[in-house]
């Protein structure tokens, strides 16, 4: 738009062609192979420093008006999330996730890609932007239950990066991962929140870090990302405005509804649609 006009009324109209036309025919054009095989600050987390803030509650009813006209919002009103990158997971499939228990470690959860050199750059590209421990919960996994009346065993797994820690705007665009799981049986799940709970941490890895794993002598630094918070809610907790509303399929759930609580957030969401 603007700026690219204002470059032309300053270099011309065909800038970008003279400078292409100086570096293709120079008789001393050199060119200069990249020698890193890693960035240079790789060793250090890129984590971000952000003032502490409040967090945001959701809001009752639909979106007032106002805040949905465009015209209000200027380029500053906007983030996106960066942590996930769509790019990189869609390159495979996210398959399940399994769960692993360590002598003296705190429990891990592991997702599981169809292309395991593939699910170890995710995670290497992750580690590189949160560290090895997630010390500011950068990081965000949820678990959702109760999303089928039929089949109780059955969850789904939220993966994103936590709101709470990026500078908050008008408006803000999320990046998540989502699987759903369907064992015949809940005891891998109930064990792992078992131990969870028990020692208030776990690791978040991917199934290619548990090749080379011994379980009677791991080594911390390669189970994966140290994580001190889990969200685990069940579907009918999850209202309108609920930033885990894409947990909830509302069409092919049949999500498990108390009969003994007055208010279920689930309902407002049933009946937005």
């Amino acid at each position: 738009g603007a700026c690219i006009k204002s470059i032309e009324n300053v270099l011309g109209n065909d800038i970008d062609q003279q400078i292409k036309k100086i570096y293709s025919t120079s008789a001393e054009k050199k060119t200069y192979p990249l020698l890193r095989d890693k960035s240079w600050d790789s060793e250090f987390p890129k984590v971000l420093e952000i003032e502490d803030i409040k967090a945001p509650t959701p809001g009752k009813g639909r979106m007032p008006e106002d805040e949905l006209n465009s015209e209000n919002i200027t380029h500053k009103d906007y983030s996106i999330q960066s942590l996930i990158k769509p790019r990189l997971w869609d390159r495979t499939r996210w398959q399940g996730v399994g769960f692993a228990q360590f002598k003296s470690c705190y429990p891990g959860l592991y997702l599981l890609f169809k292309h395991l050199d593939i699910g170890e750059d995710i995670f290497k590209d992750l580690i590189s932007s949160v560290g090895l421990v997630d010390s500011k919960a950068r990081l965000r996994v949820c678990i959702v239950k109760g999303i089928s009346v039929k089949n109780p065993t059955h969850y789904r797994v939220l993966i994103s990066e936590n709101m709470m820690t990026t500078p908050l705007t008008k408006r803000m665009t999320m990046i998540s991962r989502i699987n759903t799981m369907t064992p015949d049986s809940n005891v891998n799940l109930e064990r792992f929140l078992a131990a969870y709970q028990a020692c208030g941490k776990f690791y978040l890895g991917c199934d290619a870090m548990l090749k080379n794993i011994v379980p009677e002598h791991p080594q911390r630094n390669s189970l994966g990302i140290e994580m001190s918070t889990l969200d685990v809610r069940w579907a009918w907790e999850i209202g309108l405005n609920d930033v885990d509303c894409i947990g909830v399929n509302l069409k092919e759930d049949d999500p498990y509804i108390p009969s003994d609580v007055a208010e279920i957030p689930l309902l407002q969401l049933i009946n937005s649609k």
